[in-house]
């Protein structure tokens, strides 16, 4: 088995292109990732419906933006707030 292995990396070691691929794809794809992707989320637009959404609605943290509250469940509403990439908080019981 030892000797299978130090023959694999000596071939690798041979073929430079292979090399060149195992050092620098990953430096490339840290390099593109690392600007691409933005983790900080300053609002989050959410719509509170149920019997207690104002109520809900007060004790969100700051970064929740409450489009709408609805007290009753008008189920369209939850769905198109769901189709526009808006979270949907759906309580269930008074407070």
């Amino acid at each position: 088995m030892w000797a299978m292995i130090v023959k694999e990396f000596r071939e690798l070691r041979r073929d430079r292109r292979t090399m060149a691929m195992l050092v620098m794809l990953p430096l490339m794809f840290l390099v593109v990732f690392g600007y691409a992707t933005n983790f900080s989320v300053d609002s989050i637009p959410t719509v509170v419906v149920g019997p207690s959404a104002g109520r809900a609605a007060e004790q969100l943290p700051e970064q929740f933006s409450v489009d709408s509250l609805a007290r009753a469940r008008p189920w369209d509403q939850i769905h198109e707030a769901a189709d526009r990439g808006v979270g949907v908080l759906v309580t269930t019981h008074y407070v």
